[in-house]
């Protein structure tokens, strides 16, 4: 759990370095190192947290399905059994929450975007 964190750490503060300059140039004995931001010169946090959301979404918009017919097949193979019948609602009920959590995201960053005051 901690080395998850302190991995996130990391990102979210190369993150920080990239939005700020731009460019990050890295000192090295024979020359300087040069990493790009692909998302442009001038790209921002939020504009990173956008992009992200945008790919998730989809990403997600093929998944989800899939998922709703697994849950689907579990229902039609529980066999009367009420466990695997209730297994496959939630399959379906999960895979839609977690549709609507990443349809919402532009609301997220929106909130956020409020929160920095950026």
């Amino acid at each position: 759990m901690i080395r998850k964190r302190l991995l996130f750490s990391i990102a979210i503060a190369s993150v920080i370095l990239i939005q700020s300059s731009g460019t990050v140039t890295l000192a090295q004995s024979a020359g300087d190192i040069k990493l790009i931001n692909p998302l442009g010169e001038n790209a921002t946090f939020i504009e990173l947290l956008q992009h992200i959301f945008t790919e998730a979404t989809k990403i997600i918009a093929v998944i989800v399905p899939i998922i709703v017919i697994i849950g689907a097949f579990q229902m039609m193979f529980a066999r009367g059994e009420p466990e695997k019948f209730i297994t496959g609602q939630k399959t379906i009920l999960y895979a839609v929450i977690g549709f609507v959590v990443i349809l919402m995201a532009n609301g997220i960053v929106s909130i956020v975007k409020s929160l920095l005051t950026i």
